[in-house]
């Protein structure tokens, strides 16, 4: 459940040094006296931002009444850069104390007054600062391309010192992307930069990324290498905050090693000083990490107790990576004590807070592209306008995939219809067929037993000769009324609107001929319709010939089936 330990390389508009090192806590107006009265306004302001760079990792109350002051006295003097410095010091203490949408609108401030100014120093130090709090709230497509955009700033002045600290960054959003090699190099980068140029206040936090790396590979002894190398420096430079981080890494490696006392001394170490700096994300960290090592030793009681402050401290700061590891120690800790309801309702929790930090793990294909478009040597503006003209062609990719997708699917669904339907058509046209062939075959014996009777009816005694002819009279009518009757009654109840559209299209048409079309629709044969019809086959042949021009069928390559089918 360990999460890893970061800290933010932060950097200032710093001036050469000279004053004395912040040792303690004095009142604001004590460390104001100590600037000479004889310097003017702007000069004056220089040594206030002076001193609040000396005390923002240690005492951020005093950082921020020093910067208030930095602000109202740029406003009066109209310093428009000491104003730039302010906003850009407020977004620093923000981001430390966790308060990013506070962070964001100073440090946005800050930026507008520097691009106004045009000072490159201060872009990128804007830039840099953005991208700490985008990266602290998981959003590292936005962390990367401000990173890139503080690279291609510092090309137009050409300071390697600022490019050591960006490739700091970079290093760490790697190793938050738990991609290690390419993390080690951008801070094996940084770190020989830094030695360069000998940078102030930078190698605690490279020793300390470089030991998290080791960790991560399982090389202890090299991981306990650079943690003492980052103690070090810590207590050299009076880098309290990243001290108490330092107690919490040696605290998991003893853990990690089954050394269960060690690890309890330096992670209650590491609570006492994120306690003392008033750091409430690091005091999370502290508690969260008591929490699994006495869960880890069955004393439930502490293990609740400490978890328990660890949520309420998140919860109170919107922090979410010690929201989702407090929630997974309660719920592990309920578990053991057969709590299983409220178990259940922590691990769930756990895995909405898991899932929020989780979903930007996708952006690192953005960065590795934009880091590809950084080492091309592209103009900046053409490198952001091609990514976002990518990111748009792939939403819109996706939008036409799943467009297709569907058009497919329905077309699929359409012609599955179609086809169940034309078979179903089919179907009732094979049966109509059958039927109406019935009729013609039921009409022809009524023929054949009509021809009979009349060729025979003088063979007939002269009293049954009027009998036999009515006989002839009845079949005849039969035959005219019943035919027609079933055979309308067969063809649309399959055909429902073929009459209806047939003569909306062709009102001139006679009865006979509309017949004569419905008996064309089922293809029959000249002969089968004349057997329905009771005329000679001579005879539907012109009337086959008259209809084809009714209907306007000068081509004789379509077929009157073909065209009837239509209906």
């Amino acid at each position: 459940m360990h999460s890893k330990l970061f800290f933010k390389c932060l950097f200032f508009l710093l001036i050469p040094n000279g004053l004395l090192q912040a040792q303690d806590n004095r009142l604001v107006d004590s460390l104001l006296n100590t600037i000479p009265t004889s310097y003017k306004d702007s000069i004056r302001i220089r040594e206030i931002i002076r001193l609040a760079n000396n005390y923002y990792l240690n005492n951020s109350d005093l950082t921020k009444e020093l910067t208030k002051r930095i602000l109202d006295e740029s406003i009066t003097a109209n310093y428009k850069l000491g104003m730039a410095d302010a906003y850009n010091l407020f977004g620093i203490i923000y981001l430390n104390n966790s308060k990013y949408d506070s962070a964001l609108i100073e440090l946005s401030k800050a930026k507008i007054l520097y691009f106004e100014l045009n000072n490159q120093l201060g872009i990128v130090n804007c830039y840099n600062n953005v991208a700490l709090v985008y990266s602290d709230l998981g959003m590292y497509s936005d962390a990367i391309i401000n990173y890139i955009q503080a690279l291609k700033a510092i090309e137009s002045f050409n300071n390697e010192s600022l490019a050591a600290i960006i490739n700091i960054n970079l290093g760490k959003l790697y190793i938050e992307l738990n991609v290690y090699d390419e993390a080690e190099k951008c801070i094996n980068k940084g770190l020989e930069l830094t030695k360069k140029y000998n940078l102030k206040g930078q190698l605690e936090y490279i020793y300390n990324m470089l030991g998290d790396i080791a960790c991560e590979k399982k090389n202890f002894s090299k991981a306990i290498e650079y943690y003492n190398l980052c103690f070090d420096e810590c207590k050299r430079t009076n880098n309290i905050l990243l001290l108490a981080g330092c107690y919490l890494s040696m605290g998991n490696i003893s853990e990690l090693k089954d050394d269960v006392i060690q690890a309890e001394k330096s992670y209650t170490r590491g609570l006492e000083i994120a306690d003392e700096i008033n750091v409430p994300s690091q005091k999370v960290r502290a508690l969260n990490y008591l929490s699994y090592l006495y869960l880890k030793v069955h004393d439930n009681v502490k293990a609740k107790d400490y978890a328990t402050k660890a949520y309420k401290i998140s919860d109170e700061i919107d922090f979410k990576e010690g929201l989702k590891n407090a929630s997974l120690n309660l719920s592990y800790i309920n578990y053991s004590i057969g709590d299983y309801q409220r178990a259940y309702d922590n691990l769930m929790y756990s895995d909405t807070i898991l899932s929020d930090i989780s979903d930007n793990k996708i952006v690192f294909a953005i960065s590795d592209l934009l880091t590809k478009i950084k080492n091309d040597q592209i103009e900046y503006s053409t490198q952001i306008s091609l990514q976002r003209k990518k990111i748009r062609n792939l939403v819109l990719l996706v939008i036409v995939f799943f467009l297709i997708t569907l058009i497919i699917g329905i077309v699929l669904i359409y012609r599955r219809k179609i086809r169940k339907s034309r078979m179903k058509e089919n179907l009732l046209n094979r049966e109509l067929t059958s039927k109406v062939m019935f009729l013609a075959k039921r009409n022809e014996v009524f023929s054949k037993v009509e021809t009979m009777l009349s060729q025979n009816k003088n063979r007939f005694i002269p009293e049954n000769q009027p009998l036999i002819q009515e006989v002839i009279d009845e079949i005849q009518s039969a035959q005219d009324q019943h035919v027609w009757k079933d055979f309308e009654y067969y063809f649309t109840s399959v055909h429902k609107d073929f009459y209806s559209k047939l003569y909306a299209q062709f009102p001139t048409l006679t009865v006979n001929e509309r017949r004569l079309c419905a008996l064309l629709r089922l293809n029959l044969t000249t002969k089968d319709i004349s057997s329905i019809t009771h005329q000679s086959m001579h005879s539907i042949d012109i009337a086959r010939a008259r209809l084809r021009k009714k209907l306007g069928l000068s081509n004789m390559k379509v077929s009157i089936y073909s065209f009837l089918a239509t209906f």
